[in-house]
């Protein structure tokens, strides 16, 4: 396999590396927090720092049973060690995790394909619409994404390229770690995707023997001593009920989009996720590869080929041709499988396949490396746009507040225009690997540019409308030093309010409680315009005679109207 490195090598891997460590470090410092998901990440982790607890996770001071700790704690980590709580911080962690998922392809491709395939498999991946997305956005998916990638990376070394005993040892370590990475982000769910692949790929080759060697390696206790600590200090804390809610509802009740009762356990803050039908993941298939979704088929027909019209038995063939074929086939199963066997559950999203994509990166990059080896052109055509074209997308002259969104968009559309042009030139000089870094460099370069803030405040209403960055700040300027509650709130608040105003926000989730929050002096009460109108029915607001007072927030723009509730006002309840 083609790793040493020569003259060229080293020179294209440096202008790569700019590249991809420029394209992953913009658009991670800005101070929106886009709800639900980034707002109930970042105050869980705040949480976890301000407690002390790095057990059990903790939202508006409840448990938060649904996940793991580590992808909080490393955020927590975060915050402590830069002395800075802020959104930026938080999602540097994502970011910092993409670059983990970048790595492993490379290293992968690298092993492989040698290092032009390296760069196409990761540059390939990079231009991922949605794995850009989680790789900028404080959601731990990106975890599972980046710790499933490095153990599938490692368990391949381990059965195509390791040599000697500590080179077995070593990948076996990595493979176990990244295992345990993995759970400890997303609990079972965590570990679906590298059990599911090594399974399935042992099975189909009737490797048994691997099966058994790898369970039976030492290295497993890599696994087994930090997630059966986590999970003994995780029934200490909250007994049979953590551990019912965790890994029943979290999981059977996920499934089933069904809540399983315990009796004696009033824990139910798992949600359920939305209901999506099976060919959810088909009808994705653009947002989640992007331009990729045009070479996979091409990279698919390829290796079926090969697998199915070949003139010789494995066994017979060179060394060379059947590791090839295998680790193709390996990644077939990686790429595909997980997503058909995500497809039965009743929730989806596109961030339970991250690891996938890694995969289908592979594929095409792999694909492409093996029909540009008899092109015409350098090697080493076109690598620089990588950096060009990037550098100048993420730009901050082109972007910064100064400039107009009108203006960015006319640089933007120039800039791809000159772009088209050098494309139509390489293409008529047959310089096909110029062509081909184009493209991705182009794709990556628009990828980067539609996660601009400025943008997505422009052309993605929805996400507009959960920025609460403004709106938290007006509640903590009229809260002052009240005791903040929040009754019934959704994740985008819940979240959101807490974490801009640095301090703990209660959540209330019965009328109950809410009655008698209120007629306590000194306590302000969030909730939506719905919630207030509820609110005044219940007998124990209108009975109890007490002095309230009301705050109706301006509209501001966002998915629901608000209002402040402060006890031991100068009012008497009535209805707005």
């Amino acid at each position: 396999m083609a790793y040493c490195l020569d003259k060229d090598d080293k020179r294209a891997f440096y202008i790569f590396l700019a590249a991809i460590l420029a394209a992953m470090m913009v658009n991670v410092a800005h101070p929106y927090l886009w709800g639900p998901d980034e707002p109930r990440e970042a105050e869980t982790a705040r949480e976890a720092l301000v407690t002390r607890n790095f057990v059990t996770p903790h939202l508006c001071g409840l448990p938060f049973l649904e996940k793991p700790p580590l992808y909080y704690d490393m955020i927590a980590a975060v915050f402590a060690i830069t002395g800075s709580i802020t959104p930026t911080a938080a999602r540097s962690v994502s970011a910092a995790l993409g670059l983990l998922m970048l790595a492993s392809v490379f290293f992968f491709a690298l092993r492989w394909k040698g290092m032009r395939g390296a760069i196409f498999s990761t540059a390939i991946l990079a231009a991922m619409p949605q794995f850009y997305r989680y790789s900028h956005w404080i959601l731990l998916d990106i975890g599972v994404g980046a710790f499933s990638v490095l153990a599938l990376t490692a368990l391949a070394y381990w059965m195509f390229w390791a040599k000697g005993k500590r080179g077995e040892i070593l990948a076996l370590f990595i493979f176990y770690l990244g295992s345990a990475c993995a759970f400890l982000t997303k609990g079972v769910v965590g570990l679906f995707h590298a059990a599911v692949v090594a399974l399935a790929f042992f099975v189909v080759t009737k490797r048994y023997k691997a099966i058994k060697r790898l369970l039976s390696s030492p290295m497993i206790f890599v696994f087994l001593a930090p997630v059966g600590l986590w999970i003994y200090l995780y029934y200490k804390e909250g007994g049979i009920c953590y551990l019912h809610e965790h890994f029943v509802n979290n999981i059977i009740g996920r499934f089933l989009h069904v809540h399983f009762k315990l009796n004696g356990c009033d824990l139910y803050n798992t949600d359920l996720g939305n209901k999506a039908k099976w060919y959810f993941y088909l009808q994705r298939l653009p947002d989640m590869f992007g331009l990729t979704l045009l070479a996979l088929p091409f990279a698919l027909w390829d290796w079926a080929r090969r697998f199915f019209n070949a003139e010789e038995p494995d066994e017979k063939r060179p060394d060379e041709k059947r590791v090839d074929g295998s680790i193709t086939l390996f990644l077939v199963i990686w790429a595909i499988l997980p997503i058909v066997l995500l497809s039965i559950p009743i929730i989806k999203e596109v961030s339970y396949v991250l690891p996938s994509y890694a995969a289908v990166a592979l594929l095409a990059g792999g694909w492409l490396d093996g029909k540009l080896k008899t092109a015409q052109g350098k090697k080493w055509d076109g690598v620089a746009w990588l950096f060009i074209v990037i550098f100048v997308v993420a730009s901050k002259l082109l972007h910064h507040f100064l400039m107009g969104f009108k203006a960015y968009l006319l640089c933007m559309a120039v800039f791809f225009l000159v772009t088209i042009f050098f494309m139509i030139r390489a293409l008529l000089k047959k310089r096909l690997t110029e062509l081909s870094f184009l493209i991705i460099s182009v794709s990556l370069a628009a990828v980067i540019a539609g996660n601009i803030p400025k943008v997505i405040l422009k052309t993605r209403p929805c996400l507009k409308h959960k920025s609460y960055i403004g709106l938290a700040y007006m509640v903590w300027a009229e809260a002052g030093n009240r005791r903040l509650y929040l009754y019934m709130p959704n994740d985008t608040w819940r979240g959101s309010i807490p974490f801009y105003g640095k301090r703990m926000a209660e959540e209330l989730d019965r009328p109950l409680d809410l009655c008698s929050v209120l007629l306590e002096h000194g306590n302000a009460i969030m909730l939506d315009r719905d919630r207030l109108n509820m609110a005044t029915i219940e007998p124990c607001l209108i009975a109890s005679g007490a002095p309230y007072r009301l705050i109706m927030l301006p509209d501001m723009g966002l998915d629901a109207e608000f209002a402040l509730l402060i006890s031991g006002g100068h009012g008497v309840w009535t209805a707005p």
